[in-house]
Order: structure tokens, then sequence, then C-alpha cells
């Protein structure tokens, strides 16, 4: 771990094209998911420390969540994924919960979102409530990124601490689920 950071510490790059690098990956992410967020933290960490690492990413993320708003919705056009079997769950479970759920579940990182992900678009009554979805699952998700970087990928090799990291995301996945089905048996109770 440590000749990585070190590797990318001496790395003769021009600011302008390591900006550019954490720009794009960060743009990327809300399009294509998977582990960019946690390569695009852990990069900008190691080039330009947390505040301005942060900076960069969230200007890209935020251009990445308007693009694929508008790539889904042009998608959607032509192929209308609501008809289609495996986004029914997805549309359904979009309808039923509130939206700090959406914002809980595509933030987890490290988890599979992505039929959830692709319905958010078609989901959402305006693009202004889609957003405030998505701004809430990357503070969550940048935030646990932080605490993966920080905690298990760095403690893991500095010390004993990394369990500490493993255990707030671990409760933090259980307490979404717990949530949500207190709120389903509710549902269920009140409908009979």
């Amino acid at each position: 771990m440590q000749d990585a950071i070190d590797f990318l510490l001496n790395l003769n790059t021009p600011l302008f094209w390591m900006i550019t690098i954490i720009f794009i990956l960060s743009v990327i992410h809300p399009i294509i998911s998977q582990p960019w967020s946690l390569l695009s933290v852990t990069v900008a960490s190691i080039w330009f420390g947390i505040p301005l690492a942060l900076l960069i990413l969230w200007s890209g993320y935020l251009l990445g969540m308007a693009l694929y708003y508008i790539l889904i919705k042009k998608i959607d056009q032509t192929y209308h994924f609501e008809k289609h079997e495996k986004f029914i769950k997805a549309r359904n479970w979009l309808r039923e919960t509130p939206s700090y759920q959406h914002a809980i579940s595509l933030g987890t990182p490290l988890v599979p979102t992505d039929f959830i992900k692709m319905m958010m678009p078609l989901s959402e009554q305006s693009f202004k409530s889609y957003m405030g979805v998505m701004i809430g699952a990357y503070v969550i998700l940048t935030s646990s990124n932080v605490l993966l970087y920080y905690g298990i990928f760095v403690e893991a090799l500095l010390g004993e601490r990394s369990w500490i990291t493993f255990i707030i995301l671990f409760l933090f996945i259980i307490t979404m689920y717990i949530m949500s089905h207190q709120n389903r048996k509710k549902k269920q109770v009140n409908s009979l």
C-alpha cells in the first residue's frame, strides 16, 4: 500500500492533468458506478488532501449526476424501462419507500444498486428531487469511502483499528434494512 502511495505522490504529472484525471473519474462514477468512487477518493486524497479532493470530486459528481439523468431520460424514450420485467421491482420499491431510503441504499458503498439507480430519474417528480436524493446518496458514499480509505486501507497496514470503520458501515447497512422491514410491516398491518 505504501508503495502505491509513494508512486502516486512521486508522479511527475502536471497539476492540470492530475485535476483532470480526478474530475473525469468523478464524472464517470454517477454514470457507471462500481468502484470508481473509491478509486477517485483514494487517488484524490493522496494527491490533493481531503478538502481540495472533495471540491474536485463533488464538481465531477454533480456534473455526472446531471448527465446520467439526461442519459436515462433519453434512453427511456426508446426502450421504455418501466415496461421491462427486471425494472418493475426497482420501480415499485422506489414508489413505495421514502426518498431518504433511496439515498441510503444508493449511497452505501460496494452494494450493487444499478436497477434502482436507473429507475431514479424516471421515478422522481422532478430533476430537483432527483438531485436531492443523489446528493444525499453521494454525501453518504463519499463519507463512507473516506472512512473506508482511512479505516480499512490505511489502518489495516498501520494498526488494528480498521474494524471500527467496518462496524460503523455494517451497522449503517443493517439499520437501513431494519427500517425498511419495519415500514413494510406497518404498511401490511395498515392494509388489513
